[in-house]
């Protein structure tokens, strides 16, 4: 059996699927998941009864960087180590759930935090707003109009000759 998680699958059907006789031998992503798809599948899950078979989904879900902030914490509640250790992965988890993480009970939750969010970068700096008056997604000069395009250096070179 397949369990299909993407676009236009239901809560619904991955309960069926999930709660079903017997259980996926295949998880089939299709598309980028967005948070809808994401938020219908954990409650699919939630729904067939969390069989602990289905913990490497959740796990997988939880470092998702579109899964939604109350689908994490639902997921940080759980306590499975297995889903912690990957939602430490998340680039977009709450700052609240990462210091959660960093000082975790279970040492080996607690050190991979420690670890991974060392090691990753500052989040950029939003990028700033272009003066009014811009073209082509550049800010507009002080009265002056915007330089002709002169064109490639090919072209350039091409115009010499």
């Amino acid at each position: 059996m397949i369990l299909k998680l993407g676009k236009g699958v239901t809560r619904a059907a991955v309960r069926r699927a999930v709660g079903g006789a017997g259980r996926p031998a295949t998880f089939l992503y299709t598309g980028v998941l967005q948070a809808k798809e994401i938020r219908d599948a954990v409650a699919g899950i939630r729904d067939a009864g969390s069989p602990r078979w289905a913990v490497p989904v959740l796990a997988w879900m939880s470092s998702h960087p579109n899964t939604p902030e109350d689908v994490l914490r639902d997921l940080y509640a759980e306590g499975a180590p297995e889903i912690l250790m990957c939602m430490v992965l998340n680039p977009r988890l709450p700052a609240d759930i990462k210091a959660a993480l960093v000082r975790h009970e279970d040492p080996e939750v607690s050190e991979l935090a420690r670890h991974v969010l060392s090691r990753r970068p500052a989040a950029p700096a939003p990028a700033p707003e272009p003066e009014p008056g811009g073209y082509n997604g550049h800010a507009a000069r002080r009265g002056t109009p915007p330089a002709p395009n002169r064109g490639s250096r090919r072209v350039q070179a091409d115009r010499r000759h």
